[in-house]
């Protein structure tokens, strides 16, 4: 699929996935790729592939920058009209119908799809951040939090613990803020592409799943928590259990955080080991050996009388 830049003499690359059982009743999502990146990253076909297997429609495309295969993001006023022509290509495709769409995306990606729906050039029913970048590396003071706070439609952050480009903690604050529905979700040992340390016990493919089952949720009901009903009834319940490592969702600032409790872990029971007593010894008692019978002496023949 080709996508026409107005005001551009030329087009850029988009691909569409299509879940095998699209109706048009269900949800799309635009995916806006990262600075540093393309439309072809791994981790960006992988969310896009695994949400066309979860019944959400993805699109996927390429900023000019990326197409042409230049080292530098356009400017941003190009980024943005790149992003309003991808959901204009894919509202006005007949073969695409669809209930509501959402934008989003990695990193700058994300950010991008902000702007342009805080500017209203961007029409969406909800952002998805795939590791929002709320500050450069290493200048947490220069916050990039405009967007989100003008954006006015429900948000979700995926965020890691070690994103060099995101403290948590400056997060809150600005979550705390924005009068949206916002809900947060934290990869555990994450950085900013969602890699997790060598030393770590989360599988990253389990990552990208759990990562795509929550978009999904979100998806489905916006409302600034991506935990369905039937998860908080169960985190209620077992409300002492030990949270599961890797992922924490998080609702608005100022709610309960809700934790997604961890299966139990059910060991059986080891099998009494059982030996059976031993079998008596039993010696029979010895018998004592006979001695052999001394031969009877002989008699000495009788004297010869003279």
């Amino acid at each position: 699929m080709r996508v026409r830049i107005a005001g551009e003499p030329g087009a850029v690359s988009a691909s569409v996935h299509v879940p095998s059982d699209w109706t048009g009743a269900g949800q799309a999502l635009v995916l806006g790729h990262g600075a540093g990146g393309d439309m072809e990253t791994a981790f960006l076909l992988a969310m896009a592939d695994g949400l066309a297997m979860a019944g959400v429609l993805t699109m996927r495309f390429n900023f000019p920058y990326a197409e042409l295969g230049r080292g530098g993001p356009d400017p941003q006023q190009r980024l943005v009209d790149t992003y309003a022509a991808a959901v204009a290509a894919l509202r006005e495709s007949p073969r695409y119908a669809m209930n509501k769409l959402f934008v989003g995306g990695k990193s700058m990606g994300g950010r991008i799809a902000a702007i342009g729906v805080a500017a209203g050039r961007i029409k969406a029913d909800g952002l998805v951040f795939l590791g929002y970048p709320l500050h450069p590396a290493g200048k947490p003071a220069d916050l990039r939090d405009q967007p989100v706070l003008t954006a006015k439609v429900p948000m979700l952050f995926v965020q890691g613990t070690r994103d060099q480009l995101c403290d948590l903690s400056l997060l809150e604050s600005v979550r705390a803020r924005i009068p949206s529905p916002n809900a947060l979700m934290v990869i555990e040992g994450g950085d900013h592409s969602f890699a997790l340390p060598r030393s770590g016990s989360e599988d990253p493919k389990r990552v990208g799943e759990r990562i795509i089952v929550t978009v999904k949720q979100f998806l489905e009901h916006p409302v600034g928590t991506p935990v369905a009903p039937a998860a908080l009834a169960e985190a209620k319940a077992a409300a002492k259990a030990e949270a599961r490592p890797g992922t924490a969702l998080v609702k608005k600032p100022g709610q309960a955080l809700v934790k997604r409790p961890a299966e139990a872990l059910v060991k059986r029971p080891a099998e009494a080991l059982v030996k059976k007593p031993a079998a008596g010894l039993v010696k029979k008692p010895a018998t004592k050996a006979k001695s052999p019978a001394k031969p009877k002496p002989k008699p000495k023949p009788a004297a010869r009388k003279k």
